[in-house]
């Protein structure tokens, strides 16, 4: 199994109960789900995901472009892969291009912001310059 298999799968069991937040039905019939943060893949790695981070980085990808926010749960997987880059020492060029294929955006500029925000509000202890 990949290393990257148990965090994708808590990443994705974790996330699957924001999904229901846009529908308006369910938040009136039911209370809202508790906060849930991404947990990092083994002790010491990565910080965990606050719930305020992983929504202030889902915004920040609406600037970037609305189109990127439409499954915020698969972008913080994407952005937890990306942390995932930078801490196995992934940078520059290559880390850009990954960060591009990633998220289906052509222009550096774009890779660039996505590239920020994921530092900033995924993984600020990983920060490495690119």
């Amino acid at each position: 199994m990949s290393p990257k298999m148990p965090l994708i799968i808590l990443s994705l069991a974790l996330l699957a109960g924001c999904s229901s937040e846009g529908d308006p039905s369910s938040a009136a019939s039911s209370p809202p789900p508790p906060p849930t943060t991404l947990a990092p893949p083994s002790p010491g790695t990565q910080p965990e995901v606050k719930p305020e981070d992983q929504t202030k980085f889902i915004q920040a990808l609406t600037q970037v472009d609305k189109k990127l926010a439409a499954d915020g749960g698969m972008m913080l997987i994407k952005a937890v892969e990306t942390c995932t880059d930078i801490q196995q020492g992934k940078s520059g060029a290559e880390l850009l291009d990954r960060v591009k294929r990633s998220y289906a955006v052509t222009e550096d500029a774009k890779a660039q912001q996505i590239l920020k925000a994921t530092q900033t509000y995924i993984c600020p202890g990983l920060i490495k310059q690119s």
